[in-house]
């Protein structure tokens, strides 16, 4: 009673079971209703029951016979029990109490329990994916090394070829650079149209040539002016050193080709065969077995989320 009235003082929470009764005082059902001197005035009630006594219990009274005697007992002794409810007499009517105050809490906290349950089965399953999956079969342990091997020569091919795996020579190439050197010389000329009518005598005399410099990206071609005397050898000129340029190129794809099949062909993709015969079947199992920490936490995992699953489900049908 102490402790009730320190952790419940408005005696909001507290549900008295008054044992003994048959040995009561005068006024038994004012008191047990929180009428008089020295009562609780409690809002769950308070209920009258008989227990066995020390003979009663030697003796090896059963429940139902206890639960028979009680009925009589209060009979017997109506009038001082007539003010008391009939719901605050005997054991039966303190389970009933207790089963209703019971329902009544189930269904205030149900939907938070509800809740938490899906929250942990989210959570739990969360984690459950973060874990590897077992490798519990040669098969399942043969087709996780082999996606590793395939993975790590996939990362050494892309870091040999760097921006690609094989370069060609464009087939464009050699007329788009002639064509670029004469697109160059045609604006030359245009940019000349005017003035050179009056300095014809200069360029056009073959005995004093006007060398003209176009700068490429990689080198520098030299050619004369718009004499046409000079214009098949300008030509000329021209197409050896776009031909050059193609050559140089073909010349860089083959060293690529050729380092691509030693460092790539030969190489790396060949890494898996290698590393794929290197390893029994038995041995590959126990390098790659699940740690016992992992494996027992997985376990925990999936029983735990079941039972979650069972009571989430047992709880929305009874909803």
């Amino acid at each position: 009673m102490k402790l009730a009235k320190v952790f419940d003082p408005t005696c909001q929470r507290q549900l008295i079971a008054a044992s003994k009764i048959d040995k009561y005082d005068k006024g038994i059902a004012e008191k047990l209703q929180g009428r008089g001197f020295g009562s609780m005035d409690l809002q769950l009630g308070c209920v009258a029951v008989i227990n066995r006594n020390q003979d009663e219990i030697d003796q090896n009274i059963s429940f139902d016979e206890m639960k028979q005697r009680e009925r009589q007992f209060f009979i017997k002794h109506k009038e001082a029990f007539q003010h008391l409810p009939d719901e605050f007499k005997g054991s039966e009517q303190l389970v009933r109490r207790l089963a209703t105050i019971q329902q009544e809490r189930i269904r205030s906290t149900f939907p938070d329990i509800i809740k938490e349950l899906k929250k942990q089965i989210n959570e739990k399953k969360t984690q459950l994916k973060k874990i590897p999956p077992a490798m519990d079969t040669e098969t399942k342990c043969w087709t996780s090394f082999q996606s590793m091997i395939n993975a790590y020569r996939e990362k050494r091919v892309q870091e040999t070829l760097a921006m690609e795996r094989r370069v060609f020579t464009l087939n464009h190439y050699y007329m788009d650079t002639v064509n670029k050197f004469k697109d160059r010389e045609q604006k030359k000329k245009d940019e000349r149209g005017g003035s050179s009518a009056t300095s014809s005598s200069t360029s056009l005399d073959p005995k004093v040539p006007i060398t003209t410099v176009t700068n490429d990206s990689t080198s520098t071609v030299a050619y004369t002016s718009v004499s046409n005397e000079v214009q098949a050898a300008m030509d000329i000129q021209i197409a050896l050193h776009a031909y050059s340029k193609v050559v140089e190129k073909r010349m860089t794809d083959n060293i690529a080709q050729t380092c691509y099949y030693h460092f790539i062909t030969e190489c790396a993709l060949k890494m898996d065969q290698a590393l794929s015969i290197s390893i029994t079947s038995s041995q590959l199992a126990q390098y790659m077995r699940e740690p016992y920490k992992q494996a027992n936490l997985r376990n925990k995992l999936t029983h735990s989320i079941q039972a979650c699953e069972e009571a989430l489900q047992l709880g929305l049908t009874h909803m």
